[in-house]
């Protein structure tokens, strides 16, 4: 049988190996570290561009619930100045003064409760416009958060 010829490798040529085999490992993690880091730049990015979607929704919302809220006021104050004339035109027919300011008194009461059934109204619809802008907000914001956290802990 013939013996197998080994080989005898020299001690630069070992070196050398393990030279080539170490850039080699270092080659792979700088290949993988830079497709990580894509990846999280493009998912991130991604986050961003959904995050300013959702903020440019919430500023839609905000200005149609403004907008209402502005017709809502406008109507109350054309209302509220129709009531003034229409008092005014009542006063005048006044027949003493005791009358006068019994109907004063009267009008006074009514727009009392006016305003403040105006002002419940319009607390009530704020309170609604808000909610509709910031739930979105705070869900878009979570889901950031857990997507931050989880990239985080990788």
């Amino acid at each position: 049988m013939a013996a197998a010829k080994k080989t005898v490798k020299t001690p630069q040529a070992e070196m050398v190996e393990a030279v080539e085999a170490n850039v080699e490992k270092v080659q792979d993690q700088m290949q993988k570290f830079y497709a990580d880091t894509n990846k999280t730049y493009e998912e991130m990015a991604a986050l961003g561009q959904e995050n300013m979607r959702v903020l440019m929704n919430a500023n839609s919302v905000a200005l149609r619930g403004f907008e209402t809220l502005g017709k809502e006021v406008m109507a109350f104050v054309k209302a509220n100045v129709e009531t003034g004339v229409q008092n005014v035109q009542v006063l005048a027919k006044a027949k003493t003064p005791k009358e006068a300011i019994e109907l004063q008194s009267d009008f006074a009461k009514a727009q009392f409760d006016s305003m403040m059934a105006e002002t419940a109204k319009l607390t009530e619809m704020s309170i609604q416009v808000a909610n509709e802008v910031f739930e979105p907000i705070k869900t878009q914001a979570d889901a950031t958060l857990d997507k931050v956290m989880k990239q985080t802990a990788a």
